[in-house]
């Protein structure tokens, strides 16, 4: 969603909560349902993904264990 209607995407990492990366949004407006399925945008959002997943990684590696 964040693809589809922002100009540009901030990725915060798990803690403490900084901007780890700025990703600019280069598609035009205004924007149809239709570039969901351009290659652009399975791009940048295939890019902003692995920026969470590892975010996600990060802070399960760094969390304490159950007691």
């Amino acid at each position: 969603e964040a693809v589809f209607l922002a100009g540009r995407v901030l990725v915060m990492s798990a803690r403490p909560g900084r901007i780890k990366a700025e990703v600019p949004v280069p598609l035009p407006y205004p924007r149809e349902w239709t570039v969901k399925t351009a290659p652009e945008f399975a791009a940048l959002k295939a890019r902003l993904m692995a920026e969470i997943r590892e975010e996600v990684r990060r802070a399960a590696a760094a969390a304490p264990a159950p007691a």
